[in-house]
């Protein structure tokens, strides 16, 4: 996935899901703030998930399970307090859960 999407930032749904993508997501994900949306489920993804995630304050459903994402859940995803689905299963994170402040969330996998 190339760095110039952070570029898309007016973006409200990204969906990504089933398309084979592989390497870490762009470290500038975070530029993408008015997104709602963000499926990157099964593909290839890997390393560990950016910190600028967080940012990302009006994301509601965030899907990116059955990918290879690895290392700790970064603390900046308790920022996204919006969020009612997020599905982290099926990858190799590791570490304690953040703080997750989101209020309206009603679907979180995580195994």
């Amino acid at each position: 996935l190339p760095s110039s999407i952070a570029s898309l930032t007016d973006l409200q749904f990204l969906l990504l899901h089933h398309n084979g993508f592989s390497d870490p997501l762009p470290s500038n994900i975070g530029a993408l703030t008015e997104l709602y949306e963000l499926r990157l489920n099964d593909n290839g993804f890997s390393g560990l998930l950016p910190s600028g995630i967080g940012a990302l304050t009006k994301l509601r459903y965030f899907a990116l399970n059955r990918n290879r994402f690895s290392g700790p859940l970064p603390s900046s995803i308790g920022k996204l307090t919006n969020l009612e689905e997020l599905h982290a299963h099926q990858n190799r994170f590791n570490g304690t859960l953040p703080y997750l402040s989101a209020t309206s969330l009603h679907w979180c996998l995580l195994s």
